[in-house]
């Protein structure tokens, strides 16, 4: 049964007929019979078969301390074009299926479902990798949720015969650039970019998508979980007006806000960082508070 909302109860009743046209009924005695949908997390994954729709969007996952880890946003992407020149970057020079190991500068970090990283790896074919490189091109749910990753487009892409990819690493983040990158023996062009920003928001651009198959999204490496089902990424809400406090994102500050707030800042999450210093103290309940006071525009 499909188009059925998570956590919701549902009623039915039994009608037969057999091949002789008699009928019957079953109500439970007028009652009804019910079942509840469970709450099905959203793994932000989805596969693309005859063509994608994310062509000059901008999908942003920001880390959040529900189940899910993140609160996912689109956006169409601003003048459209990448939010960084690519040849602004370093040259990383891959062959066909290959990984390269990118080691971040500063002392800093980037992170995925909460874990922390102060390397990860390049993958040839559309992809980020962390703890472990993967050069697999076979585009399937097994391998994408098999290794800790974001698939910015995971196909059989071959930097090596065309295009280019770049890293580069700013202040608060790691802009990872493949572009006018084509398919193994495709003779087209892809060009997208993935940033990994230090307090652990992930953020995928595409101003180019010339593959008709592909998959986008993030994994957590703990294989494809049986109650996986597929996300539909172009259909996410674009994100809320800048406010800091509003913690929920309902829109407005509330005792719920500072209820959230409480228990990242209990739980060391990054999400009370208010001050980004990787602390937690009296300067990010007073960061929080001014924040909190200020209002919501």
């Amino acid at each position: 049964i499909s188009g059925l909302t998570d956590e919701t109860t549902y009623f039915f009743t039994v009608d037969a007929e057999d091949g002789a046209g008699n009928t019957s009924s079953d109500d439970n005695n007028g009652a009804g019979y019910t079942f509840t949908t469970p709450d099905i997390p959203d793994f932000f994954t989805e596969e693309f078969e005859s063509g994608l729709d994310l062509e000059g969007m901008t999908l942003t996952f920001v880390p959040d301390a529900g189940p899910e880890g993140y609160k996912a946003y689109i956006e169409p992407l601003a003048g459209g074009v990448l939010p960084y020149e690519p040849t602004d970057g370093n040259f990383v020079s891959l062959s066909d299926d290959d990984s390269e190991l990118i080691n971040i500068s500063g002392g800093n970090s980037v992170a995925i479902y909460g874990d922390e990283y102060t390397s990860f790896y390049i993958g040839s074919n559309g992809y980020i990798t962390f703890g472990a490189s993967d050069t697999d091109y076979t585009e399937d749910f097994s391998d994408h949720f098999d290794t800790r990753r974001v698939s910015g487009l995971f196909d059989d892409l071959n930097p090596s015969d065309s295009g280019s990819v770049y890293q580069q690493q700013l202040g608060d983040r790691v802009v990872i650039s493949y572009d006018a990158v084509t398919e193994y023996s495709g003779g087209n062009q892809n060009t997208f970019q993935i940033e990994l920003h230090h307090d652990g928001t992930i953020v995928i651009s595409w101003e180019r998508i010339d593959s008709s198959d592909a998959i986008v999204g993030l994994s957590g490496g703990n294989g494809v979980d049986p109650d996986f089902i597929q996300s539909d990424l172009s259909t996410y809400p674009a994100a809320p007006a800048d406010c800091p406090a509003d913690l929920n994102d309902d829109g407005s500050l509330n005792f719920l806000d500072v209820s959230e707030f409480l228990a990242l800042f209990g739980a060391g999450n990054r999400g009370a960082d208010f001050v980004a210093d990787e602390t937690f103290n009296f300067l990010d309940v007073s960061a929080f508070l001014a924040a909190f006071g200020a209002g919501c525009p």
